[in-house]
């Protein structure tokens, strides 16, 4: 059974490992070319991109051009790290869809062979497959956006990618399309559903759930405007790190206790504070944003998570991931058994 299923996928696996070798290969060289192009415009002949000064403008112009260029070219390698959970999409497809549509269970399942020695076979060999492509190219990718450094690592379009939490995405996405196709019993529509069912419930943890189960910072923002000797000057407090990510910003009470606002709440707060902006004795005031966050009770405020919960994210985003696989391959194991062909 193991050595039919290997015949099945291996043409298809080889080309795979194929493309992925020279997916890491693209991966390693540009983020060693853009490494090295951002170290030039930071240090040496360009002097932290002050190079218009310098006797090597064209250099350093050259280098700036050059590393814009890659900039736009990475957009493209970016989307390719959701590659592991396409591949296991279309291996789940493969596990009981195709079967089914090609009538080949039948013959399967009438041999010696028990539905759930059968399944069980194909998840290994089909799961390994995975795992041989995932991981390598999972790290790679980890290397890599640390490498070109677009962003903060924690965000949800980083870290969806990032880490070892592609490899939890891609099983869970392999063990959800294979129960899919035993129901929906078409390829193309398991294909089809699966990615967009895998793709909502990835978004959904990073952007719903991973604000719940990490701590959030808070740090007040606000701008203080004095005047003297006729000379305007802005003074802006409070800033969230560079390298976090922002999951709130905008008006909340000064005594919280409901959690983050929702949206209405947060229009309600911001059409309260415009109000009072506009009163006529505080429109012209240069502070009366602040005078008006005294009155109403108010502060501005940017609600974060720090890079520092990034592994914390990495491993309880796993373990949720991998929760929910072995959930849905029970059930599988439990539907393998009772579905009719």
């Amino acid at each position: 059974m193991t050595w039919a299923a290997w015949r099945i996928l291996r043409t298809f696996f080889l080309v795979v490992v194929a493309l992925t070798i020279v997916l890491i290969i693209v991966l390693i060289v540009d983020g060693v070319d853009i490494r090295s192009l951002s170290h030039s415009l930071i240090t040496g002949r360009c002097l932290s991109g002050t190079y218009g000064s310098t006797p090597h403008l064209v250099y350093c112009h050259n280098v700036d051009t050059r590393l814009m260029r890659l900039e736009g070219f990475d957009r493209y390698l970016a989307g390719l790290s959701i590659a592991p959970v396409i591949l296991a999409i279309i291996l789940g497809t493969n596990l009981i869809a195709s079967e089914v549509e090609h009538k080949t269970v039948r013959l399967a399942w009438t041999q010696s062979l028990t539905r759930s020695k059968w399944m069980s076979t194909k998840f290994t060999l089909e799961l390994a497959m995975l795992l041989i492509i995932a991981i390598p190219l999972s790290f790679t990718y980890s290397w890599w956006f640390e490498a070109v450094a677009y962003g903060s690592r924690v965000r949800p379009t980083h870290l969806f990618f990032d880490g070892w939490l592609m490899v939890a995405i891609a099983i869970f996405a392999l063990v959800a399309t294979s129960l899919l196709g035993g129901v929906v019993r078409r390829p193309a529509w398991t294909f089809a559903s699966a990615l967009v069912i895998v793709l909502i419930f990835s978004w959904y943890v990073q952007t719903d759930i991973n604000p719940k189960i990490v701590p959030l910072h808070t740090v007040n923002i606000g701008v203080k405007v004095t005047v003297r000797k006729g000379v305007m000057h802005v003074i802006n407090f409070g800033q969230q790190p560079s390298n976090s990510w922002s999951v709130f910003s905008g008006y909340e009470p000064l005594a919280p206790g409901g959690g983050i606002p929702n949206k209405g709440q947060e229009i309600s707060l911001e059409d309260d504070v415009t109000n009072c902006q506009n009163l006529p004795s505080l429109n012209a005031n240069p502070n009366n944003q602040m005078i008006c966050l005294s009155k109403l009770n108010l502060r501005y405020v940017a609600i974060y998570v720090a890079d520092s919960e990034y592994w914390d994210l990495q491993l309880r985003d796993g373990i949720l991931y991998l929760s929910v696989a072995g959930a849905l391959l029970a059930v599988n194991f439990w539907f393998i058994r009772r579905l009719r062909v």
